[in-house]
């Protein structure tokens, strides 16, 4: 429902006027309970509502860093449940704002956990964002160099 705008559409369904009262109760019923079930989100639930729904867009968890900082070994959980569902996006989806986005948050997710880029090697996910530096899209491949920037360099260490 927060991936489909569900709330905005019966936002705008509740500003038309209804001869029937049973739909204008129906909506207003709607509107309040998704806005509460919206307020109670996380950005991690919203971000995790994304990852499930397989529609990635560029909404503000993707491009907070602050949400990337708190929220990059989440991605580990579950024996890396939403990394992966991560990662089948990157190799299966044909659209280029979900590869983009799903690109994005590859770089992202290394470049806040240092060890991840072993376990995205694993699961093929550097192969592929290596393959979508060719991409038609420049979108893509912008966000796919990013990426590949930060799934093989090494950080300076002092010794």
């Amino acid at each position: 429902m927060l991936v489909a705008q569900l709330l905005p559409f019966i936002k705008s369904l509740s500003t038309r006027k209804w001869s029937d009262e049973d739909i204008v109760e129906d909506v207003q019923f709607l509107r309040d309970e998704l806005s509460a079930r919206f307020e109670s989100l996380t950005t991690y639930d919203e971000y995790n509502s994304e990852l499930q729904s397989g529609h990635l867009s560029w909404t503000p968890v993707h491009e907070s860093d602050m949400f990337w900082k708190e929220n990059a070994t989440r991605l580990n959980d579950n024996n890396h449940q939403q990394l992966k569902l991560l990662v089948e996006l990157l190799k299966n989806s044909q659209d280029p704002l979900v590869l983009a986005v799903a690109s994005h948050d590859i770089g992202q997710y290394v470049k806040h956990y240092e060890r991840g880029k072993n376990i995205l090697t694993v699961l093929g996910a550097k192969t592929r964002v290596m393959e979508l530096m060719s991409h038609s899209d420049s979108d893509v491949r912008y966000h796919a160099l990013i990426s590949v920037q930060r799934l093989v360099s090494h950080p300076w260490t002092n010794a």
